[in-house]
């Protein structure tokens, strides 16, 4: 209905807001311990996008059962015309979607077993609202790539710059945790720092839950934006985004996020050597990405920085975790209960964290079950999006350098937006 236009334009804008948010409510802390350690990754929460995120199901569910029950059809076909439209979208194989749908099943039941039950049970309720909105998204697309959608973008892009520059300056928090959820910076031994000068400064985190995931945000956001700035004609809006784009490069240089600068750089080359990476056979870019995914699961992980060390420590346990259930997996969420018993750390202080490769992540909790849904997921939305395999190279860095894709809601909203949203030039 041509109506809800506006309300499905103002939640999207919100929901665009509220992705870089860290800002949530702890249902429960039990389960959340590993032998005393309090882990943030078991914490079943309530987001502050999910009130966004549930509004547009309920907008899109009222509006699909009205246009379902008024067309002038018997209930019969009606009910048979909306399962044909909502399951079986044109030109998807029948066979690939039902076998999807049963992988996922397979998943969610696995998960009642799973050690964790509070935390597995919640992240597959988590999962299932992330798939309807993808749905729903992707039916609403021609508002995520509007005019509207991407200034709204640029000014959520100019507001967490701005917010991270400010907390770099003054090595203050802007306001409190109430303020989208900014992190407590007061907490100094538990940030994130770079040495400069001889002297400790914490990164910038902006309202997320980390200097990576800012510099994700920053870096994605960029992207999106910069072929949008090409298109305008209009000289005041062109200045506007240019400001924007130096204040964002500014803040993106502060995190000190190596996966997003890479990220960043991939995807300008890619942006600006379009015509050259056209002309690459797509088995050769496929080649490419296994080989990155190769290179940032084992090589560089030697010497002595703490952040390589840690990331071949959980990297190992990951693999070693698969190998030993390689069906199904330790379990959604379930990778940091497990990581300890896997992989020895000689380390003072506790890591307990994901592993910093989604890849490897979820190939540990999900085993190969997981492993066959990723691939028949990767089938449906490859029908849909004919440059695949360049928007796949552009998230590898962070993808393959960090966990928090898949495992932050700001991290899986994030890539759900990159990927609806992306436009050439």
């Amino acid at each position: 209905m041509k109506q809800l236009r506006p309300l499905y334009q103002v939640l999207i804008a919100l929901l665009i807001f509220l992705i870089p948010s860290n800002l949530f409510y702890v249902v429960s802390e039990v389960g959340s311990r590993v032998h005393g350690l309090r882990i943030d990754y078991l914490l079943p929460k309530f987001h502050a996008s999910d009130g966004i995120i549930f509004a547009l199901l309920i907008l899109f569910a009222i509006e699909d059962s009205v246009a379902w029950y008024t067309r002038s059809q018997s209930w019969w076909h009606r009910a048979v015309s909306y399962v044909q439209s909502v399951l079986v979208p044109k030109k998807t194989p029948v066979t690939l979607l039902v076998l999807t749908v049963l992988l996922a099943l397979g998943i969610g039941v696995r998960q009642l077993s799973a050690g964790n039950t509070i935390i597995a049970f919640w992240e597959v309720i988590s999962w299932i609202k992330i798939a309807l909105l993808a749905y729903v998204l992707w039916q609403k697309r021609e508002l995520l790539r509007s005019s509207v959608t991407y200034l709204v973008l640029a000014s959520t892009l100019l507001f967490q710059s701005l917010v991270g520059i400010m907390q770099y300056l003054t090595q203050q928090s802007v306001a409190s945790y109430l303020f989208l959820g900014e992190t407590d910076l007061s907490n100094f031994a538990g940030l994130a720092k770079t040495t400069l000068g001889g002297i400790e400064r914490v990164l910038p985190y902006g309202t997320t839950a980390h200097p990576n995931v800012l510099a994700g945000f920053l870096s994605l956001s960029l992207l999106l934006l910069i072929p949008f700035y090409r298109k305008q004609s209009r000289e005041g809006l062109k200045i506007s985004l240019l400001l924007t784009f130096i204040v964002a490069s500014v803040a993106l240089f502060l995190t000190q996020s190596i996966s997003a600068w890479l990220t960043f750089a991939l995807g300008l080359s890619i942006l600006f050597g379009r015509k050259y990476f056209k002309k690459i056979p797509q088995g050769m870019l496929v080649g490419i990405l296994a080989g990155i995914i190769v290179v940032s699961t084992w090589l560089p992980f030697s010497g002595s920085s703490p952040s390589l060390v840690r990331r071949k420590y959980l990297n190992t346990a990951g693999i070693k975790m698969f190998l030993d259930r390689p069906l199904l997996g330790v379990g959604l969420k379930n990778f940091t209960p497990h990581v300890e018993s896997y992989a020895d750390t000689r380390e003072v202080v506790r890591f307990v964290q994901p592993a910093h490769n989604v890849l490897v992540l979820w190939l540990a909790e999900t085993g190969l079950l997981g492993f066959a849904l990723l691939v028949c997921g990767f089938l449906l939305w490859k029908r849909t999006q004919p440059e695949w395999i360049l928007l796949f190279l552009v998230l590898s860095p962070i993808a393959f350098l960090d966990h928090y894709l898949l495992t932050l809601q700001s991290g899986i909203l994030l890539s759900l937006f990159f990927l609806l949203s992306y436009q050439s030039y």
